[in-house]
């Protein structure tokens, strides 16, 4: 499994720019598939299928959800989500269902907006543009 996560970062969800990020990270995992001969001291582990997904953190909006990302929550339908982590200079790029998004208020915070989306396919980075 690969991490990467940052605070400082310009997100895009089909297009539109998802307002005031507070954190995002990004997840890469690959399945092990392991096994072993019966006259073999050593097992053997071979790659499996790769997965990513990735959950982004915002102040949440006065009114509620992030409009330019609600607008996109359909079933089944898959959008790509552009993360340009300022600060490191990568772009990760992918297309991802949106799976979840959750407002809550903690006692002593600020209320926020966490969405988690869940990729459809191959999870590319880049030099940020």
């Amino acid at each position: 499994m690969a991490e990467w996560h940052g605070k400082n970062a310009d997100a895009f969800w089909n297009g539109s720019t998802m307002n005031q990020i507070i954190s995002w990270a990004i997840t890469a995992d690959c399945d092990i598939a392991e096994g072993a001969n019966m006259q073999d001291d050593w097992e053997f582990n071979m790659a499996g299928m790769n997965s990513w997904s990735a959950v982004i953190e915002t102040h949440m909006n006065t009114s509620g959800f992030d409009p330019n990302v609600t607008q996109f929550i359909t079933a089944g339908t898959a959008y790509t989500l552009l993360v340009d982590s300022i600060s490191g200079g990568i772009r990760f790029s992918g297309t991802a269902l949106l799976q979840e998004a959750v407002c809550s208020v903690d006692v002593n915070d600020i209320e926020k907006t966490t969405y988690t989306f869940m990729g459809t396919g191959a999870l590319t980075y880049a030099t940020a543009t």
